[in-house]
């Protein structure tokens, strides 16, 4: 998906409603509208997998586990000066064997020793069966969430929904886009939500909730739920958010109030992002964003490298070339000619992405080189093999901002990159491409002449990220 187009389409759309006058209940529902349109617009023109279905019994069996797990740690009325509500399968490491959340972890780390710091974790509970956790202070609201769903579906069997009907933007909608959007049951839904993560808020009475990820229904309820009572919210940093990213830039027509769905602080990890996200929430009274820092490169740069047999793989005398992959779609055919055309000591190294894996056939014709690897690179520790990257591909990933943090220099291979970072393309280390001539040029260069690259994108000063934090705090 282009996404510069779909931003063109979304703000043409937004000039042709009046956002500000929008409400249901009482929340103004425009940030979940976008979400629907970007998640149908990346729908169309893929074929949809079939879902598998679940029999009756299957599904009271994951019900009656999901339960149980709850039962051992559930909400409570215990204090806690902060909530961190996120979802670890989104963002899994192995440290030492065992799975730890980069964020919420690592935020757990440096500050539990000076705040109450609650997780709140959304996992589903097949994911969550066969882990092993660092952080032991787990409530997993999986059954919450489920039972939920159940009472909205009994719901909806004896209630009329009407209080959204005058939220009809379709024919606008459909004018931009080409399609439709279902929108009354989902707000209904995420408002019933909103009011049991109330009743969860009011257990822990915390003076602010922190969030990876606010674009997804169980967080924007969250958010609603925290507005409602009072409660700041905070968006923790995941990604390299592009001058075009759907969810974080160009909020053109914002109210001036703000949105009670999208959180109030932006903590990010450097300067240039910082700026992204205060070209358009300055244009409300309500978001702004600061400077937090990477807190997951701060905690990894203190731990001593636990990688066995990475020499293998990384060989000195040998150039290492990192590709972050982020699934076929975003595969460049002209790289596997690259890949044959290149000498013998040039390694290509292939980083699968978490969710969004290649396709067996692809594993395949990059297996059949001998200069290639997956499987290890796939499963080791991102920053350790950034210690031993040569030059980073990616199509136009986040790691190229984290590569840069090591000095190393990225190529982008994918028009959404030129698109997002137009104006950082051909300085500090980042460069783009469009076919096999012009990767091979740049590469042989970039390896006969290591560029200069400050990293300005990451901050990873824990004092900063300390004094962030109790900034905010010191305000409520």
């Amino acid at each position: 998906m282009d996404l510069s187009l779909f931003i063109k389409k979304i703000i043409d759309l937004e000039k042709a409603i009046n956002i500000s006058e929008i409400k249901c209940f009482d929340f103004n529902p425009w940030p979940y509208i976008r979400l629907k349109i970007l998640e149908k617009n990346n729908s169309v023109d893929k074929s949809s997998s079939e879902k598998i279905k679940l029999n009756t019994m299957t599904k009271f069996k994951i019900f009656l586990r999901s339960f149980l797990i709850y039962r051992k740690k559930p909400v409570r009325n215990e204090h806690a000066d902060v909530i961190y509500f996120t979802r670890l399968s989104e963002s899994e490491d192995l440290i030492d064997g065992i799975n730890f959340n980069r964020y919420a972890d690592s935020f757990k780390y440096f500050f539990s020793s000076d705040y109450k710091i609650k997780v709140l974790e959304l996992s589903d509970i097949d994911w969550v069966g066969s882990k092993k956790y660092t952080n032991l202070n787990i409530t997993y609201l999986d059954f919450i969430i489920k039972l939920t769903k159940i009472k909205f579906n009994i719901f909806a069997r004896f209630k009329n929904f009407n209080k959204t009907e005058d939220l009809d933007f379709n024919k606008a909608i459909e004018e931009k886009f080409g399609f439709k959007i279902s929108l009354n049951s989902e707000l209904i839904y995420l408002n019933m939500l909103s009011k049991v993560f109330m009743k969860i808020l009011k257990c822990y009475k915390p003076k602010i909730v922190v969030l990876t990820v606010f674009y997804r229904l169980e967080a924007m309820a969250m958010c609603l739920a925290c507005e409602r009572l009072g409660i700041k919210t905070i968006d923790y940093q995941h990604g390299a958010q592009n001058d075009y990213h759907p969810m974080y830039t160009h909020w053109e027509n914002i109210p001036q109030k703000g949105y009670e769905l999208i959180p109030d602080i932006f903590w990010m990890w450097g300067g240039i992002p910082k700026k992204r996200i205060e070209s358009w929430a300055m244009k409300s009274k309500k978001h702004t964003a600061i400077v937090g820092g990477n807190l997951w490169m701060t905690y990894l740069s203190q731990q001593k490298s636990t990688v066995e047999n990475i020499g293998m793989f990384y060989k000195k005398n040998q150039t290492h070339i990192l590709i972050s992959l982020q699934g076929d779609a975003y595969f460049p055919s002209f790289l596997l000619g690259a890949i044959a055309n290149s000498s013998s000591d040039v390694v290509w190294h292939f980083r699968d992405h978490p969710r969004l894996a290649i396709s067996k056939e692809l594993r395949t014709s990059i297996a059949q080189y001998e200069n290639t690897e997956i499987e290890f690179t796939s499963q080791a520790p991102l920053y350790e093999l950034l210690k031993l990257t040569d030059v980073h591909l990616t199509g136009y990933s986040t790691v190229a901002f984290e590569a840069q943090s090591f000095y190393v220099p990225t190529i982008f291979m994918h028009v959404n990159s030129l698109n997002g970072y137009k104006s950082l393309m051909n300085k500090n280390g980042l460069y783009y491409i469009e076919n096999e001539s012009d990767l091979m040029c740049v590469l042989g260069r970039l390896i006969n002449e290591s560029p200069y690259i400050t990293p300005d994108y990451i901050v990873s000063d824990l004092a900063i990220s300390r004094t962030s934090l109790s900034s905010i705090l010191d305000c409520i």
